[in-house]
């Protein structure tokens, strides 16, 4: 069974999957990262249930969110620079 490549080379393409997946662990590892600096910030310190628990405000919500944008911009923009995409709604950081 044949699969169709994104970037040309079925090896590359496998080389861009575990990237993404080290860049969407990275983003997680960041947001809680954030998250413990808050805390700490607010209490002086953590215990497991305040990081199970605390609810983002709505403006540390849209912070985090152009926080994990940036690091997507950055990560994808060697592979989205060298392949621009038709649809403009589709680029990184359009929407």
């Amino acid at each position: 069974m044949s699969k169709k490549s994104f970037l040309s080379n079925p090896d590359v393409d496998k080389v861009m999957r575990v990237v993404i997946s080290l860049a969407q662990e990275t983003s997680i590892l960041k947001d809680r990262l954030s998250l413990m600096e808050i805390l700490m910030d607010s209490k002086g310190y953590i215990t497991r249930d305040d990081l199970q628990n605390y609810q983002l405000s709505e403006i540390q919500r849209e912070e985090l969110k152009k926080e994990t944008d940036k690091f997507i911009n950055n990560v994808m923009q060697p592979i989205v620079s060298e392949r621009p995409i038709a649809d403009p709604k589709l680029r990184i950081g359009e929407r």
